[in-house]
């Protein structure tokens, strides 16, 4: 499978297992090498982690300080996964998804 095989398998995937948790595929901005979901400060990319290229997904998260010049931006890599395994990945990728939701939605309910 060439590369632009496997982003195009990636895809799909993702928006398909995200579309059960309500995501819609204008969620998502998609490039040559990945997407992004801005509106949930999430990146996927193609990197080489340790000689092996892999897709990565980075959540970039915005902690308030009193001012807008205070805002501290802190990322983590939450799923990695080799490339050729783009199934695994979409699968993974959204049960992070869902597992973020029910988190918010325990949260919510406990005030």
């Amino acid at each position: 499978m060439s590369g632009q095989e496997q982003v195009a398998q990636l895809r799909r995937s993702v928006v398909q297992a995200c579309r059960v948790l309500g995501v819609a595929e204008d969620s998502f901005v998609f490039s040559r090498s990945g997407f992004e979901m801005p509106g949930h400060g999430i990146k996927v990319s193609l990197i080489v982690a340790e000689g092996t290229r892999v897709w990565s997904a980075v959540e970039t998260f915005v902690v308030p300080g009193t001012t807008r010049a205070e805002d501290r931006h802190y990322s983590t890599v939450f799923l990695e996964e080799p490339l050729g395994r783009e199934l695994s990945f979409a699968k993974k990728f959204a049960m992070k998804m869902a597992e973020t939701r029910i988190d918010a939605a325990i949260d919510a309910s406990v005030g």
